[in-house]
């Protein structure tokens, strides 16, 4: 799932120069990427490099990536710019098409606590997000039960998804203006899919709660890919099956471990605020935050989108 065309990027030198300086910092960031070629992104073109180099940590705005998205200038701090060309829009499931981490949250709260986990005493939502939110259940298991074997694990988390299923099966909903977002999807006669750490049976789950159980031309899900987010492998692998490349996509995801492996994947990122906290989101790379899909930032956008379309239509 690594095959990503390369271009040609400016000041290449100046930019393998800066990844040599972090390449001994990249487990601190990025474990997976002691043998895995990272895309580095700038002024619209990819490059794969042999080696693995941190993302910039970056203090830009909302507004940085709107100034971008609309104007297709780069932004200082900003790595991978608003595609000039969209062919593909890749989502992210939990937090992200249905707001589905106050189950979740819940869920861990008390499961965790039966576990004794925190001393016996209910998890807060920090610790959510911090050692569970968007992340793999055998990453988790490991970071919190490092002596379970893998029988154990798996029973486990299929014993927390089930409760999962069941306590949320009447109360999903999806979120706020999605179906007019998809709605425009559609009218753009652009490709989608769903690219998530959850297992397919919560996945199906919940895009059937939402009235979407067919709507992806593609559901990658983490477990079934060899490496799960933040690996930018589940994201390569929904590009390979697609058939596009990162510079014409747009990913919307509404974690840390998500982001991380979509902006490595060298695809423009959308966090969605419903769960973590904007700084979190934009230190991992995300380009533009949003509160949902009736983000007048996020419509400006795409409205400079259709109409980039319709004239070429129309000259063409």
């Amino acid at each position: 799932c690594f095959a990503v065309s390369t271009a040609h990027l400016s000041r290449v030198g100046a930019l393998e120069s800066s990844a040599s300086r972090v390449v001994n910092e990249r487990s601190k960031t990025w474990p997976f990427c002691n043998s895995l070629p990272v895309i580095v992104a700038a002024g619209g073109a990819a490059a794969v490099f042999a080696r693995c180099c941190r993302p910039g940590r970056r203090k830009a705005s909302r507004w940085a990536g709107l100034a971008r998205c609309v104007g297709g200038l780069p932004v200082s701090g900003a790595s991978i710019p608003f595609p000039s060309n969209i062919e593909a829009v890749l989502f992210d499931i939990d937090g992200t098409l249905a707001d589905t981490d106050p189950v979740h949250f819940q869920t861990f709260v008390d499961l965790l606590q039966r576990e004794g986990v925190n001393g016996g005493d209910p998890i807060d939502f920090a610790f959510f997000q911090r050692w569970i939110s968007g992340r793999q259940n055998k990453l988790i298991c490991a970071d919190l039960f490092p002596q379970w074997d893998e029988q154990k694990v798996e029973e486990w988390s299929d014993m927390k998804e089930a409760m999962f299923r069941e306590r949320s099966s009447s109360d999903l909903k999806a979120m706020g203006g999605l179906d007019r977002f998809l709605a425009w999807i559609d009218a753009q006669n652009f490709q989608r899919a769903a690219v998530t750490n959850a297992p397919r049976l919560n996945a199906e789950f919940i895009l059937g709660c939402i009235g979407r159980g067919s709507y992806f031309q593609e559901v990658i899900i983490g477990d079934e890919c060899e490496k799960a987010k933040p690996d930018p492998c589940p994201y390569l692998a929904a590009m390979s099956r697609l058939g596009v490349q990162p510079e014409n996509c747009i990913v919307f995801e509404d974690s840390p471990s998500g982001a991380r492996a979509a902006v490595a994947a060298g695809i423009y990122t959308i966090g969605i605020l419903s769960s973590n906290p904007a700084e979190k989101l934009q230190e991992v790379g995300c380009s533009l935050l949003i509160d949902n899909y009736d983000s007048e930032d996020l419509w400006r956008c795409l409205d400079a989108v259709s109409e980039k379309r319709s004239s070429s239509f129309q000259s063409a």
